[in-house]
């Protein structure tokens, strides 16, 4: 039997060790907190089904809160001026990522990123000198195409500014209640990530190396001028009334057979799945055509897992650590064609690589994003791969709406494009100031 005056002396060693800084003894962390934007029903049953795992095999608890994407980044926000941030949150726009780094509200996930080391390229997010998520998928901005309709017509997948037109117009037929194409101009989001490449993709810059704004400047404001001219042209064959669409009316237009072309990323390929499979044999995906026709793009920079600074800092990036390693490829299959993955291991692993999915759209889908990808160099072909590095004055301008801006003013307010211009120059300046 263990004497009582052993039993005392530890009571005391602990209830003192609890409260001096200098003891190190293990505590539960509280129930993490994850904000998570991934809201198809298959990512959130896998989500749910993971945590669950976790919480048996370590005792932390993890509570999902789920939310659209457009609400995730208020809500990061006012979690942090709460003093109650979130231990974890998906991530997409590098603007939100650069924004939260600068102001030291971010933890760095290095140790993360140099345990598996296979990344490929184009997906890590380093500011400063650190990595600031660890990817999960490209999101890569492409066009959807419908090669049927193409055929029809006897044209090709369309690789010039002026093919693009032609193509736009053959396959608008207005008496089916058909156009040629669909494109963003309201959303803040998606008109970054759905046309601004039609500029950014083509050697366009806002900034310099030193972050001087020369969107102004004789060479930038001739690309812009040219670029919104062009897409003031393709807007003639889109669907009327459609000057706010966004995310869903890209899917759901292309889908119901509307538009014959639609910018979007590999969830198309799923949507359709769901509401018109059969369109699945009828599509092609094609890069954004340069303007004079040498060197199709894509876009986008990806979707990541981020942790910002808080009292549960360790325990989230030890789950990350976990989810990364050993269910990031089941992760990915779970949506193989939108999910592409960023890490060799995942690419060929057996449950992303053998997933049905993933066999069936491999060479129609899969592979030609990755090959877009080798041609596409290091640029995220949008605002925010503008300039010499990742920063936060390309999300600034892209956050405070000035690229929507520019577009609407164009193509539903006819101001002429120099002048659009020059008035957006002076917005980012601005901002700059600010």
């Amino acid at each position: 039997m263990r004497p009582k005056g052993v039993l005392l002396v530890v009571a005391v060693f602990l209830s003192v060790a609890l409260v001096l800084p200098g003891c190190q003894v293990a505590q539960k962390p509280s129930a993490l907190k994850f904000a998570w934007s991934e809201t198809d029903p298959k990512l959130m049953k896998f989500i749910n089904d993971t945590v669950a795992e976790y919480q048996q095999k370590t005792g932390v608890e993890i509570q999902i809160e789920s939310m659209p994407e457009t609400d995730l980044w208020p809500k990061i926000q006012a979690s942090i001026s709460a003093g109650r941030p979130y231990d974890l949150a998906t991530a997409s726009y590098i603007m939100y990522i650069a924004t939260l780094a600068e102001k030291n509200q971010l933890e760095p996930v290095d140790d993360i990123i140099a345990k598996f080391g296979d990344f490929l390229p184009y997906n890590l997010l380093e500011i400063h000198g650190k990595n600031w998520w660890v990817p999960y998928d490209y999101n890569v901005s492409l066009l959807f195409v419908r090669s049927d309709l193409l055929k029809e017509k006897g044209l090709n997948p369309p690789k010039s500014w002026d093919e693009m037109l032609t193509v736009a117009k053959a396959l608008t037929d207005k008496e089916k209640d058909r156009y040629g194409i669909v494109l963003c101009i309201g959303e803040n989001g998606c008109n970054d990530f759905l046309w601004s490449p039609i500029m950014f993709c083509d050697g366009f810059d806002a900034f310099d190396k030193d972050w001087n704004v020369i969107l102004d400047s004789p060479e930038m404001k001739q690309k812009a001028v040219e670029a919104l001219n062009f897409w003031k042209e393709l807007y003639k064959y889109m669907p009327p009334g459609q000057e706010a669409a966004g995310y869903s009316e890209m899917l759901s237009l292309f889908a119901t057979g509307r538009v014959a072309i639609a910018p979007y990323a590999g969830r198309m390929i799923h949507y359709m799945q769901d509401k018109s499979p059969d369109l699945l044999d009828k599509f092609l995906v094609i890069g954004y055509p340069s303007k004079d026709g040498k060197r199709a793009k894509a876009s986008g920079y990806g979707d990541g897992f981020i942790v910002p600074k808080g009292p549960n800092s360790k325990a989230a990036k030890e789950f990350l650590a976990w989810f990364t390693e050993h269910k990031m490829a089941e992760f990915n299959a779970t949506l193989a064609v939108h999910l592409l993955p960023t890490r060799k291991a995942v690419l060929d692993d057996p449950k992303y690589r053998d997933h049905p999915d993933t066999k069936r759209f491999w060479d129609s889908a899969i592979k030609p994003q990755y090959d877009l990808l080798a041609e596409r160099g290091p640029r995220a072909c949008a605002m925010e791969g503008s300039g010499p590095y990742f920063d936060w004055r390309p999300g600034t301008v892209v956050n405070a709406g000035v690229i929507k801006d520019l577009a609407q003013s164009v193509v539903l307010k006819n101001v002429p494009p120099d002048q659009a211009v020059d008035e957006a120059a002076k917005k980012i300046r601005d901002l700059i100031k600010q």
